[in-house]
């Protein structure tokens, strides 16, 4: 693997744009963007074949046989502050501020950004960027899969309470269209997890739990839109629930005002999704 582009990012929300910030303090020594290629020439053979007596041949699965031609597959890979490496599909490398040409690839890695969904270009200024891209990889992962169940379901459910109550095709089409773009609209886990945090858990009113006379009283206020949210989705995404329980185990063991608010702010914080847990499948990619 060698290393092209090396940028101190993380990832914001965990979802598509990555900044020059290292996580709570960590700094891992590969952060950064790496791209490199791969070169496929050996396989292991799966299908048993015949020999010239017809008799059933199976390969050695320890030792690979050689293709009659290489392979190349582009990798590009963001690895974070924490050590979490993220298998990219494409990435563009984006300045946060207008800049000349002569000097559009210098300055300090803050200038920069990595943005791995096109609908967040318009949020920088027009300019001549560099993108990298990879043909291979699709990522058609198990949260595609699930979306994609998750559709058929409701879609067969509206067309069959649709059907007992009249055989209209075009009823039958508008209950199906409105149980897919339901499906749809709920499945942008990353989305509606970021807007929770951004509207009920801002830092000021996290804060403000911290010091409050009954902060379990205040949690339980917001539990009715977190469970709602774990529940609307086919992935059943318990992140809105899990982090208010989070704050209040932080709540239960801090003392002092200072102490308090530092538990508070560091549960809460913690459930940025280093892991990407939620692939960007989940973050609106039709």
């Amino acid at each position: 693997m060698r290393a092209k582009y090396r940028t101190i990012m993380q990832v914001i929300s965990g979802t598509v744009v990555c900044g020059a910030l290292t996580l709570m303090g960590e700094s891992n020594p590969y952060r950064g963007l790496w791209v490199g290629q791969a070169k496929l020439n050996f396989v292991n053979e799966v299908a048993v074949g015949f020999d010239q007596n017809n008799v059933a041949v199976a390969p050695d699965p320890g030792r690979p046989t050689p293709t009659a031609d290489q392979a190349q597959i582009r990798l590009i890979l963001h690895v974070n502050g924490a050590g979490q490496v993220t298998l990219l599909k494409d990435v563009a490398v984006l300045r946060r501020t207008a800049a000349g040409e002569t000097n559009r690839w210098f300055g300090s890695e803050a200038d920069y950004a990595l943005v791995t969904d096109e609908r967040r270009y318009s949020d920088f200024p027009v300019q001549q960027a560099r993108r990298i891209a990879s043909a291979v990889f699709d990522f058609g992962d198990i949260h595609a899969t699930e979306a994609v169940d998750g559709l058929v379901l409701e879609v067969s459910a509206a067309v069959a309470a649709s059907v007992t109550t009249t055989i209209d095709v075009l009823t039958a089409r508008s209950a199906a269209t409105a149980a897919a773009a339901n499906v749809v609209a709920n499945s942008d886990v990353a989305e509606t997890f970021d807007q929770f945090l951004k509207t009920k858990l801002p830092q000021s009113t996290v804060s403000a739990i911290a010091l409050s006379l009954n902060p379990a009283a205040d949690i339980a206020l917001l539990r009715g839109d977190a469970q709602s949210l774990a529940e609307c989705s086919c992935y059943h995404d318990t992140r809105p629930v899990d982090v208010l329980d989070a704050l209040e185990a932080a709540l239960a063991t801090a003392t002092g005002d200072a102490e308090k608010i530092v538990a508070a702010q560091g549960a809460v914080a913690r459930y940025a999704d280093v892991d990407n847990l939620y692939a960007r499948y989940v973050s609106g990619r039709v």
